[in-house]
């Protein structure tokens, strides 16, 4: 038994050191030597485990997604609140995803995921289908359930698409925003405002969208 874990321990210390290579240098900046020296194997070791570099992206890619769905999971409606309300707390879940008050959440797991999406590569389909996609939908689904008018299922996409738009833009000028509006991003009390006020914004644009308000 304590041989099955110290093999399942050794992948698992090679895919951790390779996601922080990775994330940082990209799947062509990074040798399986540089790997097997930073999880303290050998190249040798990786090849065993993973058969080639290329295998072992798709294994670090794949545990990269499920960590990020994880997070995305977690936010359920609660049946208190109103739909406005479980809305907001999405948003407000979003923004942790994207632009984490605790430097720890920046992992190497978000900063991969992030190069994979700005910069795509031949498995660029496979984050369309297992991460974008659901999340999408779910916003999809937040943004119908606290909107009370009927839109088309193309109007909603591109609803859950503009929201998360705007968490890609906190995400990638933080300090631009931090400058711009201090604490914004960094107090508690100050990033439920601003979930709030995404939230409300967008539910009444969608609202005046329903009205046909710009005929």
């Amino acid at each position: 038994m304590g041989r099955i874990k110290d093999v399942e321990q050794i992948r698992q210390d090679i895919i951790e050191a390779a996601g922080q290579l990775f994330a940082a240098s990209g799947f062509d900046g990074v040798t399986v030597r540089e790997i097997g020296s930073k999880s303290r194997t050998r190249a040798s070791a990786v090849n065993y485990h993973f058969t080639d570099k290329a295998r072992l992206y798709d294994e670090v890619l794949r545990a990269a997604i499920s960590y990020y769905n994880l997070g995305v999971k977690h936010t359920v409606d609660d049946p208190r609140l109103s739909p406005l309300e479980n809305f907001t707390n999405r948003v407000e879940a979003l923004m942790a995803i994207y632009v984490p008050m605790d430097k720890s959440a920046d992992t190497w797991q978000t900063r991969l995921l992030a190069r994979e999406a700005y910069a795509p590569g031949s498995r660029f389909e496979r984050l369309i289908e297992s991460m974008f996609a659901p999340q999408v939908d779910a916003v999809a689904e937040s943004l119908k359930r606290a909107t009370p008018v009927k839109l088309s299922e193309n109007q909603w996409q591109v609803s859950a698409m503009t929201l998360l738009g705007q968490m890609d833009a906190l995400s990638r000028f933080p300090r631009l925003v931090e400058r711009v509006h201090p604490g914004m991003l960094t107090d508690p009390k100050e990033r439920r405002k601003v979930a709030q006020q995404i939230a409300i914004t967008t539910v009444g644009g969608l609202v005046a969208l329903a009205q046909n308000a710009y005929r």
